[in-house]
């Protein structure tokens, strides 16, 4: 696989593209707690595509104000030696919720 962004190279990268849990919010009703709970999550979207992409595996063209997403993962080794972690995110509007 080739480096996303080349003029952002880094020794140890990970790509989040692929399945991850996904919640439409309309009613703005979740809460940030509840978010680490995958049960909540009722739709499956791929990632790095836009819920109105039909390659999301979604095309869906009504918009939505809150939209959350859930996916876990592992650092490897190399990764977490380093002691710093940048998370990069290309396309949030307006602010991310990040859980560890």
């Amino acid at each position: 696989m080739n480096y996303p962004r080349a003029d952002r190279r880094r020794k140890n990268w990970i790509v989040f593209n692929g399945y991850w849990k996904f919640l439409f919010d309309d009613l703005e009703t979740l809460k940030p707690e509840e978010a680490l709970d995958p049960s909540y999550y009722n739709l499956r979207i791929r990632v790095s595509y836009p819920y109105q992409s039909r390659l999301s595996g979604m095309g869906e063209d009504v918009e939505h104000n809150v939209v959350w997403y859930w996916n876990d993962f592992s650092l490897t080794n190399n990764v977490a030696s380093e002691g710093i972690v940048l998370l990069h995110f290309g396309a949030v509007e307006v602010y991310i919720y990040i859980f560890f």
